[in-house]
C-alpha cells in the first residue's frame, strides 16, 4: 500500500521506517564482523554513520525539489526499491573509513556497488510497469544514482584503485546543481536541459567504471588507466550540459 512521504518516511514507528532502519543496522553489524575485533569494525560503522548523514542531506534535497511539483509525494514500491539502493550506498561508505582489511571483505565494495547499480534498472522498470512514475520518484532515483557514484569513487580512491581526480565524476552532479543555484541567486538565466540519451549512456559509463575499478585483484595501473579514460566522456557530457544551461551554446 502506498503512503505519502510525510506520513511514512520519517516516522520510526512506520513499517517502512522500521524495516529500513533494522536492515541497515543488521547488515552493517554483519559486515563489521568480517573485520574481526581489531577496531576496524568500529571504523566501518563510523563510516556508515557519516555516509548516512550525507544520505539524509540528499533525501532532504529531494523532498525540497519534489515539494515544488507535488503537494503530497507518494512513497511507491519503486521508490522503496530506490531507498534500498540508497541503503547499499550508505553501507559502501563504511569502507571510506575502514578500508577492506580482511580478505573476505575485499570483494564487498564491488558487490555492494553492483547491487546498487543492478537495482537501478529494477526500480525504473517497476515504476513504469505499475504506472508509478512521478516527479518525486524520478528525482529520488537521479539523486541516489549521483550519491552512489560519489561514494563509489571515494571508496575507489581510498583503496588506492583510482587517482584522486576520479572523485570528480562523483562531484559533477553536485557542482552542476550548486552552479545553477548560484547563477539563479545572482539573477543570471539558467536554461532547463531537454532530455538526451547521452546522459543515460554517461550514467551507465559511470556505474560500469566505478564497478570495474572497485574489483579486487585488478592491477592498480590498469584501474587507474580505466578511471582516467572513463572520465573523458563523462566530463565532456557535463561540460556540454553546463554550457547549454548558461546559454553559451545550443544543446547537442
Amino acid at each position: 500500500m502506498d503512503v505519502t512521504i510525510r506520513q511514512g518516511w520519517f516516522r520510526a514507528g512506520s513499517p517502512f521506517g522500521q524495516a529500513t532502519l533494522l536492515s541497515a543496522v543488521i547488515t552493517a553489524l554483519a559486515v563489521s564482523v568480517l573485520f574481526g575485533p581489531n577496531g576496524q569494525s568500529v571504523l566501518f560503522l563510523l563510516g556508515v554513520g557519516i555516509t548516512f548523514g550525507g544520505y539524509l542531506l540528499v533525501l532532504w534535497l529531494v523532498l525540497q525539489r519534489a515539494a515544488v511539483q507535488v503537494d503530497n509525494p507518494v512513497l511507491t514500491l519503486a521508490s522503496r526499491i530506490t531507498a534500498i539502493r540508497a541503503t547499499g550506498a550508505v553501507l559502501l561508505g563504511g569502507f571510506i573509513v575502514a578500508g577492506t582489511g580482511a580478505e573476505t571483505a575485499n570483494w564487498l565494495p564491488a558487490v555492494l556497488f553492483a547491487a546498487v547499480a543492478a537495482l537501478d534498472g529494477i526500480d525504473g522498470y517497476v515504476a513504469r510497469r505499475m504506472d508509478e512514475t512521478s516527479t518525486f520518484g524520478g528525482e529520488f532515483d537521479t539523486q541516489v544514482d549521483a550519491f552512489a557514484i560519489l561514494i563509489g569513487t571515494i571508496v575507489a580512491v581510498r583503496l588506492g584503485a583510482a587517482p584522486a581526480v576520479f572523485v570528480a565524476i562523483g562531484l559533477y552532479q553536485y557542482v552542476f546543481f550548486l552552479g545553477k543555484k548560484l547563477r539563479q541567486h545572482k539573477g543570471y538565466a539558467v536554461h532547463d536541459l531537454p532530455p538526451r540519451k547521452r546522459r543515460t549512456y554517461v550514467g551507465a559509463t559511470s556505474m560500469i567504471a566505478v564497478f570495474v575499478v572497485l574489483l579486487p585483484g585488478v592491477p592498480s595501473g590498469v584501474t587507474w588507466f580505466l578511471a582516467v579514460i572513463a572520465m573523458i566522456p563523462i566530463t565532456y557530457s557535463f561540460a556540454v550540459d553546463w554550457l547549454y544551461a548558461i546559454g553559451w551554446m545550443s544543446h547537442t
